[in-house]
């Protein structure tokens, strides 16, 4: 006798939401999610006003060959906050890469603060990601992603097949950061001096906006090197080559360290570019 599986169908997912400026303020003027991203309740920060959008996948995570797009467009002047509720979790591909594609539209004087929970590559997967961000005059943005080795619970650490994630940054069609990152860990020696070496998870923190400064930067690098910085953390700071931003990146042992370092920073960006108390999401 001859048993059969049948293979999951691959989903192609999208999420589209659009904000503009009415009456001084951040209103969403469209949303759009096929299942299983939703767009929950906006709600508004009590100290700033700022709008904030959370974004929630109803699923598992992402599966076999499945694809997921978000789309955000910010009008001039407009502030939008958007994070997700939960880790996202990649599931074994075994035939077809999972993937994930964020475009970003930060129209003039917009700001938006992108803040993700980390992922999680599960044994056997394999992820491709791209965020593609357009900026206009004066806008800014504030992104952080982390990454983690997988469910070292479940002794699964490093147990993914690959893991790639590309950031392209534009502002009025001039390129301002190109980044990539990829790493396969059967076959890349990341245990090595100059790489990993011993950590496990990854960090980094986009700061991209046309008043960037070296007194930013030094505050920064300073927040990296305090008496409340963790040991088990190596991260350093630096302008971007277009001079209009400040990349971080951070090394850590577990998620929620490297977390509260992405908030420190956070929380300097908002005083010293926004002029805005610490943003406290409802989580």
């Amino acid at each position: 006798m001859t048993i059969t599986t049948a293979a999951l169908t691959p989903r192609r997912t999208v999420l589209r939401a659009t904000a503009r400026q009415v009456d001084n303020r951040t209103i969403l003027t469209e949303r759009y999610h096929d299942a299983p991203l939703k767009i929950t309740k906006t709600f508004y920060e009590e100290q700033s006003g700022c709008l904030q959008l959370y974004i929630m996948d109803v699923s598992p995570g992402l599966l076999d060959g499945d694809s997921y797009e978000l789309n955000l467009q910010l009008h001039d002047n407009t502030h939008l906050i958007v994070t997700n509720q939960s880790f996202t979790k990649i599931h074994p591909t075994p035939r077809t890469s999972a993937g994930m594609i964020h475009n970003l539209h930060i129209g003039k004087g917009a700001v938006l603060e992108f803040f993700p929970e980390p992922t999680i590559p599960y044994a056997g997967s394999r992820f491709e990601g791209r965020i593609k961000v357009e900026l206009g005059e004066g806008a800014t943005l504030l992104y952080a992603d982390i990454v983690t080795p997988g469910r070292i619970h479940r002794g699964e650490q490093f147990q993914y097949d690959s893991f790639t994630s590309r950031f392209e940054v534009s502002r009025e069609q001039q390129l301002l950061a190109w980044d990539h990152f990829l790493l396969k860990p059967a076959i890349h020696h990341y245990r090595g001096i100059g790489a990993m070496e011993d950590y496990t998870h990854i960090g980094t923190f986009w700061i991209i906006t046309d008043i960037a400064s070296h007194n930013l930067l030094d505050r920064i690098r300073s927040l990296l090197s305090a008496p409340h910085a963790e040991e088990s953390i190596l991260a350093g700071a630096s302008l971007i080559a277009s001079g209009q931003g400040i990349v971080v990146r951070m090394l850590g042992r577990n998620a929620w360290q490297l977390q509260a370092l992405v908030k420190h920073i956070w929380d300097e960006c908002r005083s010293r570019l926004l002029n805005m108390p610490s943003c406290q999401l409802r989580k």
